[in-house]
């Protein structure tokens, strides 16, 4: 098939408006079924374009597997397709069946493209049918809302809805069959701040995670959302993945982390924006700065030290840390605040836009949690590093300002 897809899209192109929509769904379902992606961009826009203008009268099987194999070719790079056909479609999400609406969300976290009306008639949709919708597509549902940290309307009355689906009776089978998805869906619910014991008793047990190969797909999860209960969640004194068991979901797919420094010759382009800002901070305050991975379950270091404040004076100290099951905290220390300035690059923000996603904001939310008081940075603000007041300024308000509600 690889082999003769260049000719393929070639001749769907060009016999493109000979087609019928409904053909082209099934062109788009037989690519999906075989895990190809459409290479040719040209293709892509075609079928972008033809969905949008064949709305409202397409059938719901026809746009799923439409926006299915655009969400499996689509790259976040180019956004723009992507976002006309979110655009065009939310409309219709309440005439459509689940797995179309479900996809529509999917290609939306793909490429990173927040539309938030788009997720609230999506999570409206979808709530009043989970008693029709497998535990994997309430999975995709959850993912696709706390990726971005959307807050639907009412927000407290969903998230209990859903809690009280994945507790019942009628979920119990599919949850011992695909107890993956049931993880990835108390992972989500971690992320969006709400710990049910029961429910992270039956995500974290160790005979359902060593019974299915599959959880190397959501290794990730897991351990989030483990370390995400100690920190988030003390009191809760049910099970633990023993160490064997995290070790054994370790894969590919599992991201690794490190300290970076200059002279490593893979540096990434988020590693260089945080070694540069640790430069700058190096440069105007000393040695006392300094790269940790205080959290084992993000993928990228902070930079800490602790804040002595005298009226606007501000002297900066190397902070001392502790490990708590895997996570460093910081000790009390003669009277210095301890602070973690946190950097977020450009993977941390929607497409095109300031909008911060959700695993940003939890990593945050999580060390205010430990006790630092943090600096945010975002990658567009490295010019301003250089100003004698910027970096102080920032300083003086996370060190004096109230703590937010946790």
């Amino acid at each position: 098939v690889s082999a003769a897809k260049p000719l393929m899209e070639a001749k769907l192109s060009s016999e493109f408006r000979t087609l019928t929509i409904g053909e082209l769904g099934s062109v788009c379902q037989s690519y999906f079924k075989c895990q190809q992606r459409i290479e040719l961009k040209e293709l892509l826009h075609q079928l972008s374009n033809v969905l949008v203008r064949s709305l409202p009268r397409v059938d719901s099987f026809v746009v799923c597997a439409i926006v299915k194999q655009l969400r499996y070719s689509a790259s976040a790079k180019e956004a723009v397709p992507w976002k006309i056909v979110l655009d065009a479609c939310e409309p219709h999400i309440s005439r459509w069946d689940a797995p179309t609406a479900i996809q529509l969300g999917m290609l939306a976290t793909h490429v990173k493209s927040y539309h938030p009306r788009l997720l609230d008639a999506v999570a409206r949709h979808l709530v009043t049918k989970l008693n029709a919708i497998r535990l994997k597509e309430v999975a995709k549902l959850l993912l696709t809302l706390t990726m971005f940290s959307h807050e639907i309307e009412n927000e407290s009355q969903f998230y209990d809805t859903i809690k009280s689906d994945l507790r019942s009776p009628s979920r119990k089978r599919e949850i011992e069959m695909y107890h993956q998805s049931f993880v990835t869906c108390v992972w989500c619910l971690a992320m969006a701040g709400m710990y049910s014991a029961d429910l992270i008793a039956v995500a974290l047990s160790e005979d359902m995670v060593r019974n299915s190969v599959k959880h190397q797909y959501i290794s990730y999860h897991a351990t989030a959302l483990q370390y995400s209960v100690r920190i988030e969640s003390p009191t809760y004194d049910g099970p633990f993945l023993g160490q064997q068991v995290l070790d054994s979901l370790y894969s590919t797919r599992h991201l690794t982390t490190r300290c970076p420094n200059w002279t490593m010759q893979d540096l990434s382009l988020q590693e260089k924006i945080i070694l540069k800002t640790l430069d700058c901070l190096q440069t105007k305050y000393g040695s006392a700065p300094v790269l940790r991975q205080l959290l084992p379950h993000f993928h990228y270091p902070d930079i800490v030290f602790g804040v002595q404040i005298a009226d606007t004076d501000i002297t900066l100290s190397q902070l001392e840390l502790c490990s708590e099951d895997g996570v460093l905290v910081p000790q009390s220390s003669s009277g210095a605040v301890p602070c973690a300035v946190v950097v977020h690059g450009l993977g941390a923000f929607s497409e095109g836009s300031q909008h911060l996603m959700g695993l940003a904001k939890v990593k945050v939310r999580q060390l205010r949690t430990l006790g630092f008081r943090v600096v945010e940075l975002s990658h567009f603000e490295l010019s301003c590093m250089s100003s004698d007041f910027y970096i102080q300024d920032k300083l003086l308000a996370a060190c004096t300002t109230s703590l937010p509600n946790l």
